[in-house]
């Protein structure tokens, strides 16, 4: 667990997960564990206290390797001969014009691949339109209210009762964690189950609306439609942590993070210019989880885009004239 009370209370699991026995029935071949963050908590470099947060290797070998799958994430970016990491990780427009350009460039990509034109969508709008009738004229927002605070932080503070009773009785003192951590888990500790049930209720009733009045499953296509997250400040935080990133999980949807390009930066580490991944996702029905993977490679090699990265600093080579690596791709998107 990334915890030093943790690790002092309970010895080391020899047990293998279920997931990882099925990908070993597959033929994979396990090579290691990654670091992850304390409890998975998606913690930042700064809020690992009892272990070093693992190095990302991209650009100037300073910015953050991700959230609660850090090492995951990093082991990828450093090591040609790893194919695949597991993790538990759980955006028009963006501030940044250079990667509203790539984002901009990505849609394009899949617009001529499918044949169809993008269509801006809003989730706060369709509610409006069509609500259910559950959310008795209720906005998403007021409707959602504090939902996914009550059921996540009360149940990432309840899963850890046993550890906590455990350790105060093994060592007569609390165990001590993170301050993320202990952020959630304090406010895990002020609700109460009625409070999460009710939580996880209007959760049940945003997700069956979803399913039946914005996207569906098709027999055919798997989706009838895909649905590309926007990266940048929503027009609203619904529920604290409910946003690009864990929308899809609420929803209970295959969600494809890929890598679209890089964007150069001035590193104050370095002293010098530096490149940093910029990325793109996909969501796609319940059960659509293979073709999202197969439209976005078909999508990229159709475009002349390069479907793998380079480990190191750079995601991409950076062409002589040091344009956010954007040369393989400019015939594609005449």
């Amino acid at each position: 667990m990334t915890n030093r009370a943790f690790t002092e209370l309970y010895p080391a699991d020899n047990e293998t997960a279920q997931y990882i026995k099925a990908l070993i029935g597959l033929g994979a071949v396990i090579v290691g564990k990654s670091k992850m963050a304390s409890f998975a908590a998606g913690e930042n470099p700064g809020d690992w206290i009892d272990f070093h947060c693992p190095v990302n290797p991209r650009g100037d070998q300073y910015q953050s390797p991700g959230s609660s799958t850090a090492g995951a994430a990093a082991s990828l970016a450093g090591y040609s001969w790893l194919d695949y990491s597991i993790g538990t990780d759980k955006f028009f427009p963006t501030a940044n014009e250079d990667q509203q350009s790539l984002l901009d460039d990505y849609v394009c990509v899949l617009e001529n691949y499918l044949k169809t034109t993008r269509t801006q969508f809003s989730l706060v709008e369709r509610w409006a339109d069509c609500p259910p009738e559950a959310a008795e004229g209720k906005s998403l927002k007021d409707y959602l209210g504090n939902s996914i605070c009550q059921h996540y932080y009360y149940d990432a503070y309840h899963e850890y009762d046993g550890f906590w009773q455990d350790y105060r009785r093994e060592y007569e003192k609390e165990p001590y964690v993170g301050p993320l951590v202990r952020f959630g888990w304090d406010k895990g500790a002020s609700l109460t189950m009625e409070e999460r049930d009710q939580g996880k209720a209007r959760l049940a009733v945003f997700r069956q609306w979803f399913h039946e009045t914005v996207m569906r499953q098709d027999l055919d296509s798997l989706s009838d439609a895909i649905l590309v997250l926007p990266e940048g400040k929503l027009p609203f935080n619904i529920l604290e942590i409910l946003g690009e990133n864990t929308l899809a999980m609420v929803l209970e949807l295959p969600h494809l993070v890929l890598p679209v390009g890089q964007n150069s930066y001035q590193s104050r580490a370095s002293g010098r210019t530096e490149y940093r991944p910029v990325s793109a996702s996909l969501v796609g029905a319940k059960g659509s989880d293979l073709m999202l993977l197969t439209l976005a490679r078909e999508a990229f090699l159709n475009a002349g885009w390069r479907t793998e990265v380079e480990i190191g600093r750079y995601t991409y080579p950076v062409p002589p004239d040091g344009l956010r690596n954007r040369t393989f791709r400019q015939s594609a998107l005449r």
